[in-house]
C-alpha cells in the first residue's frame, strides 16, 4: 500500500523502529517527513531503498527543525543505503525523504546498541548480551562494571552469516575511552581474559573489520562476561571446566587443564603443562 506522507514536520507521519514505511515521490518538490522517538543509548540506521529511478537524499532534524544529518546521494547504483545516527538526548526528531526525481522507495529505522561510549548499554556480570552488527562500520558499546584486582572473562560468538570470522573484533576500553586490550584472533570467537586495574565502568566493543562497503550485512552474536574464580595453587593441579565458559590457569609446576562444554579458555604456566579442549 502507498500512503502519501507530509510535507512538513508539523506533519510528519510516525515511523517505528524496526518497521518499514513504503510510499512515493508523487511530483516535483514532493517531500516526505516521518517522525521517530529516538533514544539516548541506542544507535540508529536510517535505510532507504529508492524504485523506478528515484534518487535522493535522506535528512535527519531535531525537534526544532535544526538539520542534524545527511545521507550520501541515493540511486540506483548504491541502494538500499543507510545513515547511522547516534543521538545524544531522547527526543522526537524527524526524517526527510528528500528526492530528485518521482517513484517508490521503502524508508526503514533499525535501533541498535549505540556506536560510542558516552551511550553504551549496561551490560551485567555473569549476563549474556544478543544483538547483531547491522553494517560493515558498525561497532557496538557496552558498559560494564569491573572491581579492581578481579579477572574477567570477555567471549564473543558470531552466529554465521555474511561476515568473514576473521574479521570479528573484541575489545576492552577504560573509564576514559582509552583502549586496553583487543582479542581478533580470526575463528570468530573471541575471548579477553582481564584482570581489571581500577573499580568502575569500563566499555566493551563488539565490531568487525571488514573492508567490503556493503550498506547491508546482518551477523547476529552473543557477548558474554563472567568473573573468573582463582583456584591456583603452586603444585600440581588437575582443573576441569564445567558446562559455562571457564578460564583455567595452571600455576608453576605440572598441570593437566581440560575445557567442558562452553567457550574455556586454558593456560599453563611454567612447568610441563597439558591442555585438553571438548
Amino acid at each position: 500500500m502507498i500512503e502519501e506522507i507530509g510535507n512538513s514536520i508539523a506533519t510528519g507521519t510516525t515511523i517505528e523502529a524496526g518497521n518499514t514505511f513504503s510510499s512515493a515521490i508523487d511530483y516535483d518538490g514532493d517531500v516526505d517527513f516521518f517522525a521517530h522517538d529516538f533514544a539516548v543509548g541506542y544507535g540508529y540506521l536510517v535505510f532507504l531503498d529508492v524504485k523506478d529511478g528515484l534518487a535522493g537524499h535522506v535528512r535527519l532534524y531535531a525537534d526544532d527543525g535544526q538539520r542534524l544529518l545527511t545521507s550520501v546521494p541515493v540511486h540506483g547504483l548504491n541502494t538500499p543505503w543507510f545513515l547511522p545516527f547516534t543521538p545524544n538526548r531522547s527526543d522526537i526528531g524527524f526524517v526527510e525523504v528528500f528526492p530528485n526525481g518521482t517513484g517508490r522507495y521503502d524508508l526503514t529505522v533499525v535501533r541498535e546498541l549505540a556506536n560510542d561510549i558516552s551511550t553504551a548499554t549496561q551490560l551485567d556480570i555473569g549476563s549474556s548480551l544478543y544483538s547483531t552488527q547491522e553494517h560493515w562500520r558498525d561497532a557496538d558499546f557496552v558498559s560494564v562494571s569491573f572491581q579492581q584486582g578481579q579477572t574477567y572473562i570477555l567471549d564473543l560468538a558470531f552466529d554465521g552469516g555474511p561476515f568473514f570470522p576473521s574479521s570479528a573484533v573484541l575489545t576492552i576500553f577504560d573509564q576514559s575511552g582509552l583502549e586496553i586490550q583487543t582479542d581478533s584472533s580470526g575463528s570468530g570467537h573471541e575471548s579477553i581474559l582481564y584482570t581489571a586495574s581500577a573499580t568502575g565502568t569500563h566499555y566493551v566493543s563488539v565490531g568487525q573489520n571488514s573492508q567490503v562497503p556493503t550498506p547491508l550485512l546482518y551477523q547476529d552474536y552473543r557477548l558474554r562476561v563472567d568473573p573468573l574464580t582463582d583456584g591456583r595453587t603452586s603444585g600440581p593441579d588437575r582443573l576441569i571446566g564445567s558446562g559455562a565458559n571457564d578460564g583455567l590457569y595452571g600455576g608453576p609446576d605440572h598441570d593437566t587443564l581440560t575445557g567442558a562444554d562452553g567457550a574455556d579458555l586454558l593456560s599453563g604456566e611454567t612447568g610441563d603443562d597439558r591442555l585438553y579442549g571438548d
